[in-house]
């Protein structure tokens, strides 16, 4: 029963709790911005389907920006639900950020329907990405003091493992004091 609502209380614990330790449903997030893309997408077939040229051709900063965002929101879905994260603070922040990705994406997709309007709605994306990166600086510490040891632990260990390269080898070939240079 506790541990019930201590699932609950997480972003996506109610989703989680009701599909099963196995099998992983992306939350209703996701599904509506693809559907909000999926009409921005539309509306832009329609209102330049008698240009000549497809704005995504003519506008190549903007088509860039769509494939860079397009891009990174993959990966964090990737990451999401294609990978398995054993870092509860990293699940954590790429719960939290994937659904900030994908409204990258919708607003890049915006600014090819209304420049000013895009610009408008990428300025309150900033803000909010501002607000959510200074809500998640305890998990950022947590996951850079993790890798941090760990990456401590690796270099310590590779700076033992070549000691030992360089004393054979100076026992191979009979070197005393130094490698010759």
């Amino acid at each position: 029963m506790m541990q019930e609502k201590a699932q609950a209380s997480t972003p996506y614990g109610a989703l989680e709790r009701s599909s099963g330790p196995s099998v992983s449903f992306p939350p209703p997030v996701h599904s509506i911005i693809f559907a909000i893309l999926g009409v921005i997408i539309q509306h832009i077939q329609n209102k330049c389907q008698s240009m000549k040229i497809s704005p995504y051709e003519e506008q190549n900063g903007i088509t860039l920006g769509i494939y860079i965002s397009l891009f990174l929101y993959a990966m964090a879905l990737l990451a999401e639900f294609g990978c398995k994260i054993s870092n509860h603070a990293l699940l954590l922040l790429v719960k939290r950020f994937s659904p900030i990705l994908g409204t990258l994406v919708v607003i890049m997709h915006i600014f090819l329907l209304s420049f000013k309007f895009g610009c408008f709605t990428l300025t309150l994306w900033a803000i909010f990405l501002v607000e959510s990166l200074l809500s998640s600086l305890q998990e950022m510490m947590q996951i850079y003091r993790c890798l941090s040891d760990k990456l401590s632990s690796i270099s310590e260990i590779m700076n033992a493992y070549f000691h030992s390269i360089s004393e054979k080898t100076k026992k191979y070939f009979h070197w005393e004091d130094e490698l010759p240079q």
